[in-house]
């Protein structure tokens, strides 16, 4: 499954025509945006959900549990 979004695509489906103005929007709601080469504009669904409060199934998980006795000072 390809996560990449596209900076056409996040034109589409923003609504916003510019490039500027799109990365301002979703920088201001915590989007993570990147830059590749000539500026190309790009993001993927995993930062979106995740300023969106959702996580992947891989993220959901409990962290481990240690006990007492697993560290030593």
């Amino acid at each position: 499954m390809d996560t990449l979004v596209s900076l056409d695509r996040l034109l589409e489906i923003t609504g916003y025509k510019t490039a500027g103005d799109l990365e301002r929007s979703l920088t201001s709601q915590g989007i993570r945006l990147f830059r590749g080469k000539g500026g190309i504009r790009w993001t993927t669904m995993e930062l979106i959900n995740a300023a969106g409060g959702l996580r992947s199934d891989n993220q959901q998980q409990d962290p481990p549990k240690y006990g007492a006795d697993t560290f030593s000072v």
